[in-house]
């Protein structure tokens, strides 16, 4: 039965190539692509042919596309049915594929856990606890020692103390986390501490009691692994002087005191305490809620993993029984009880040839389409040969925007790998083509003017090459030679009304069609320009993509109140611009710039198109190698979020920008993730921390202009 399925297939194909003789063009005014945009070339070869159609010609031209076409048609949709028949055939066999593969799949599940635990520690390095510390040092120098030589010998007796009290606060908070003790264990074993001076509130000299009083605000992350400290003090003695955790040490004042410290010196120092006593609290609780929420989703996904498990076993078990009898059932092969992998292969191999070959002669029938504009007016304007060949390349623009993309019609669905038998994915790869060459039908009118006619054929090109591509067999048709490439598929609209039905009729390929969402054809390497912000200064690189021109990093412009820097670092906002809250948002943008709105995010969600996010993202800074390709220019960093109290969490993880809705508000966000290649919408709270991707304000936008 396959056999005559295949014999079928090969006839029809033999068929459709006679068929498609009716598609040669008996004209010698052809131009080829590389002349395309040459008025002069194509002014000359018009003088050169000296054309004298009449209105009879192009009266006959069009019965002959439009029977060209409709031929075309009937042999795709034969061709098309054969080869759903053999992809589900082929859909099949991969539902009962490869056993070892998924016995290897839950091994490397049941592994997982520990790749869990290590991937919560990493995110939980960006999670730190805040103290403030002072230290007191008598009989210094006041000739010879300096306050950088001070404060550093005073942050070398600082640090060991502070990383051990601000570790206790870390780890306090772990066991707090219900129903996590395995997770809690785990982070508790890779706990080091990495301090840094936040900032100094107190450095001064006392020249007159030779004692020098320093306070800082220090950071702790505890899974950090501490940088190693200059040993220049390593002799030095805390006994011989005082170091105090300011917030936990209650007795501060009476040690001070003790310690010789005069009156004054010990209410300078209660007064800064105080001034910092309360946002150094907030800020450690809102890292002790950050340490919560990692750990909880943490729990989550050990959960999934373990359902998963179970879900493999229970396709291990099906498979085993069914997968002899699908493989005879559904190939001319005989199955190898000894070699199970072995007849696999070789069973999808054979369907793999057969589609391969019906996807090479669809690519040849599409490559024999005939593409027209008719009877387009040409007045006279000078001399008619140029003004003939003007119009052309006017007409050939017009094609290549509105037929760019080839329609879904080699579009198949296969599952992509043993997992997901229950949920298939197809896969289609976009496939686009751009004139290969036209011919003229120039008529004569009656008063000073012409009726152009341009039929035109199109070349199969790759997206991501942006060249034609690179075939294994060659077809000769009409003077043009074809060279299908069988890997390829595609997944877009059709642009002929009617391809399903073997009875075509009309043909609607000559029909100017505007769509807002057409996917451009190009690849070639973003060309980026910049602007300066007249505000500060400030250099933002800007690429356009499709008629929108974005910024090409978040916005780094600081508001009088609403926006700060990753964790109040400033090199964060250097590198990852700065968060917003709802109202800095509103106002952020420099002059002739704005938030996007939905349609400009929808618009890029589109031009991007299937693994959009990762088109968008940049090649480098992404955790867990989730890095992009930053096909566009874009360049979208992991810069996380935060809330209004500062901090921030999801560095090199995530990144979230506003935009705003139809009704003009501004409460929705979209995000990226390391592990995802979709561009994500969803709702942000008004007082969270988020960035800003400026689009350029472009007044009277039609929609003409935005097509793509």
């Amino acid at each position: 039965m396959r056999k005559f399925i295949y014999i079928f297939v090969f006839l029809c194909f033999c068929l459709g190539t006679c068929l498609s003789q009716n598609c040669n063009i008996n004209n010698p005014l052809i131009i080829d692509a590389q002349y395309l945009n040459d008025a002069e070339y194509i002014s000359n070869k018009i003088k050169e042919i000296r054309p004298d159609f009449k209105d009879n010609n192009i009266t006959e031209l069009k019965l002959q596309v439009n029977k060209c076409n409709i031929e075309i048609d009937k042999q795709i949709v034969l061709l098309k049915s054969q080869l759903q028949s053999i992809s589900l055939d082929k859909q099949e066999l991969l539902k009962v594929k490869d056993i070892q593969k998924i016995k290897e799949q839950i091994t490397e599940k049941e592994k997982s856990c520990d790749n869990i635990n290590k991937q919560i520690a990493s995110d939980m390095q960006n999670v730190s606890f805040k103290g403030l510390f002072f230290a007191i040092l008598k009989n210094i120098d006041p000739y010879n020692d300096s306050k950088e030589k001070l404060s550093i010998k005073a942050d070398h007796l600082i640090s060991p103390i502070a990383i051990k009290d601000l570790n206790g606060i870390f780890i306090s908070s772990l066991t707090k986390v219900e129903n996590a003790v395995t997770i809690s264990e785990y982070i508790k074993s890779e706990v080091s501490g990495e301090v840094r001076n936040d900032k100094q509130l107190i450095n001064t000299i006392n020249p007159k009691y030779k004692i020098y009083i320093y306070l800082t605000k220090v950071v702790v992350s505890s899974l950090k692994k501490p940088v190693k400290t200059s040993d220049n003090y390593t002799g030095a003695k805390i006994d011989e002087n005082l170091i105090i955790n300011a917030l936990a040490d209650k007795g501060y004042k009476e040690k001070l005191t003790n310690f010789g410290i005069n009156t004054d010196v010990i209410d300078m120092l209660e007064a800064e305490i105080e001034a910092a006593h309360e946002s150094i609290n907030s800020e450690n609780d809102l890292a002790s809620r950050s340490e919560k929420d990692i750990i909880a989703n943490g729990k989550e996904n050990l959960q999934q993993i373990k359902k998963e498990i179970e879900d493999l076993k229970t396709q291990l078990e099906k498979r085993s029984q069914i997968l002899k009898n699908t493989i005879e059932s559904k190939t001319t092969l005989k199955y190898d009880n000894n070699n199970s992998e072995a007849s696999v292969n070789a069973a999808i191999k054979f369907l793999d040839d057969k589609m391969a070959d019906l996807k090479n002669n669809m690519l040849i029938q599409k490559e024999n389409e005939l593409f027209s504009r008719f009877d387009v007016p040409v007045p006279f304007e000078g001399v008619s040969s140029l003004d003939i060949a003007k119009k052309t390349i006017e007409i050939c623009k017009q094609l290549n925007t509105t037929y760019s993309k080839v329609e879904k019609f080699m579009e198949t669905v296969e599952v992509q790998n043993a997992v997901v038998t229950n949920y298939q994915d197809g896969s289609a790869k976009d496939l686009f083509r751009a004139i290969d060459k036209i011919w003229l039908f120039p008529v004569a009118g009656q008063k000073d003017n012409y009726a152009l006619t341009v039929i035109a054929k199109f070349k199969i090109i790759d997206e991501q090459q942006n060249t034609y591509t690179s075939h294994t067999t060659e077809t000769k048709t009409d003077n043009l030679t074809y060279t299908p490439d069988s890997k390829i598929k595609t997944d877009t609209k059709t642009s002929v009304t009617t391809e399903t039905k073997s009875n075509i009729k009309i043909d609607t390929r000559d029909v100017e069609v505007e769509n807002d969402t057409k996917t451009p054809v190009t690849n070639n390497t973003p060309k980026t320009n910049s602007i300066t912000d007249s505000r500060d200064g400030k250099t933002y690189n800007t690429v356009k993509i499709g008629t929108q021109t974005w910024m090409a990093e978040n916005l780094n412009y600081e508001t009088n109140t609403g926006s700060w820097c990753y964790s109040n670092i400033d090199n964060n906002c250097n590198k990852y611009g700065r968060f917003y809250n709802l109202e800095a948002a509103k106002k952020a943008c420099p002059s002739g710039w704005r938030l996007p709105n939905d349609k400009d995010l929808n618009n890029l969600i589109n031009i991007a198109g299937v693994d959009g996010a990762k088109k968008l993202k940049s090649i480098s800074g992404w955790n867990n190698n989730g890095n992009g390709t930053d096909a566009f220019g874009f360049s979208a960093l992991p810069g996380g979020f935060s809330n209004n109290l500062g901090g921030g969490t999801s560095l090199g993880i995530s990144a979230f920008w506003w935009y705003t809705t139809d009704d003009n508000s501004i409460k929705a966000t979209y995000r990226m993730d390391y592990n995802k290649n979709d561009i994500i919408k969803s709702r942000g709270n008004n007082n969270l921390g988020i960035s800003v991707r400026c689009i350029k304000d472009t007044k009277n936008m039609t929609k003409k202009s935005n097509i793509l």
